[in-house]
């Protein structure tokens, strides 16, 4: 009777974990809607924060959306690997190649092409043209300095945070590896 129970609940976690990949796929079109609206807000106080000000906010903002979609890949990749783990609990071996391809079964690297690192690639991508159209309209030679610095420092937080996140996903894989599967 406990052996049913525990089944139960693992379908259920089941459940939950491809809920929550769902939940943050469907978020990650929130950040991409957020940094557009980003774009014509700063457009409508360009005259008055001038190409210093909207660079830097630009700025903050995009290594704060690069934040977000490193933080989304992390949970995405843990959720695939659990949801991987709770697959090879139920499935046979006979399975794979059947009812589900075998690189299924394989965990995500950290660095994967899923949506959340091409869109943090992408939002490092912008800032930096971004910058390079205004760059030359500052006029300030303060505001260049703050620019850069709020550049250089968002730039080494972003590393770290990713970073930490990637060792976190490394020690999730090292203490959660699931069932081996024998193919």
């Amino acid at each position: 009777m406990r052996s049913d129970y525990r089944k139960e609940f693992m379908l259920k976690m089941y459940s939950a974990f491809w809920d929550c990949v769902s939940r943050a796929e469907d978020s990650a079109w929130k950040i991409v809607a957020a940094y557009v609206a980003l774009f014509a807000g700063l457009y409508f106080f360009y005259q008055v924060i001038g190409p210093g000000g909207v660079a830097t906010i630009f700025i903050i903002f995009s290594y704060t959306a690069i934040a977000f979609a490193l933080r989304a890949n992390a949970w995405f990749v843990r959720n695939m690997a659990l949801i991987s783990n709770l697959e090879r609990e139920f499935l046979n071996k006979e399975d794979y190649e059947i009812l589900i391809p075998r690189f299924f079964a394989d965990k995500l690297r950290f660095l994967n092409c899923e949506v959340w690192i091409i869109q943090a690639v992408s939002y490092f991508s912008v800032c930096v043209a971004f910058l390079f159209y205004i760059f030359p309209k500052i006029d300030v030679c303060e505001h260049i300095i703050i620019v850069s610095v709020v550049f250089a420092t968002g730039l080494l937080l972003t590393i770290a945070c990713g970073w930490h996140y990637y060792n976190e996903f490394k020690k999730f894989c090292l203490h959660a590896p699931g069932k081996k599967l024998d193919v």
